[in-house]
């Protein structure tokens, strides 16, 4: 029952030439493709220098290809700016750094710009601690009308403590890295509410790259399971 397409990304420790060499390839298999985004850190070249892949990322928009892209993690909020401008990205993977600029978060919200945030990814990574004083920006994202949602990142990598394989989340600590242990977790640390977790749960249908029809069924699956945890 699971439903997925690709987003091809390309490396920003690497050269401009291989994301072109890699677009030209993906091109005849477009069809496939829903977007283009990229990864890893900017390596030797340093930060802020994700700006030069803007003529790639321009190429794949004439092709009809969505555009995202990773900011405001390992960079800060002028990350996320340039990526809205430079880039023209519908979508910011991560984001959570935008907390660094008031105006960015208020022009998140105005714009209804979504942020596929991973928290045990972040948390990992050692991202709350080193910007946000060990505080999970979640809850101040969501209060602040970002359209936030939350989401796995690599499962293998960012799981806490000793992972049980039929276990998702457990009260010893032990998170699997997976969507539902990103929601468990999340909701412990920064105190999120059912209705919080709801709202978040629509902002991810919202924003994800399918038609209307699929984002209605979605969403009629979310309202119909909300019914019935009241009703139980």
């Amino acid at each position: 029952g699971v439903d997925a397409a690709l987003i091809l990304c390309f490396l920003q420790d690497r050269s401009t030439e291989e994301a072109a060499a890699t677009l030209e390839l993906a091109l005849p298999h477009k069809d496939k493709i829903l977007g283009v985004g990229q990864d890893n850190g900017t390596g030797p070249f340093g930060p802020g220098s994700t700006s030069r892949f803007k003529e790639v990322y321009m190429k794949a928009k004439a092709n009809g290809i969505r555009l995202v892209a990773h900011a405001g993690e390992e960079e800060g909020s002028s990350c996320v700016t340039m990526c809205l401008d430079t880039l023209q990205v519908e979508r910011i993977d991560h984001g959570v750094r935008s907390l660094e600029d008031p105006e960015v978060v208020k022009r998140l919200a105005k714009e209804g710009v979504p942020l596929t945030c991973c928290p045990l990814s972040n948390h990992r990574m050692q991202i709350y601690p080193r910007f946000f004083c060990g505080e999970v920006p979640i809850r101040p994202l969501l209060e602040a009308g970002v359209k936030v949602t939350i989401n796995s990142d690599d499962p293998a990598y960012f799981c806490l403590g000793s992972v049980d394989s039929q276990c998702y989340a457990c009260d010893d600590g032990t998170y699997d890295g997976f969507i539902s242990s990103n929601y468990l977790w999340t909701a412990r640390m920064c105190g999120l509410t059912p209705d919080d977790c709801v709202i978040i749960a629509r902002n991810s249908i919202e924003a994800c790259f399918c038609d209307d029809g699929k984002k209605a069924k979605f969403k009629e699956a979310l309202r119909a399971y909300c019914d019935g945890w009241r009703a139980g």
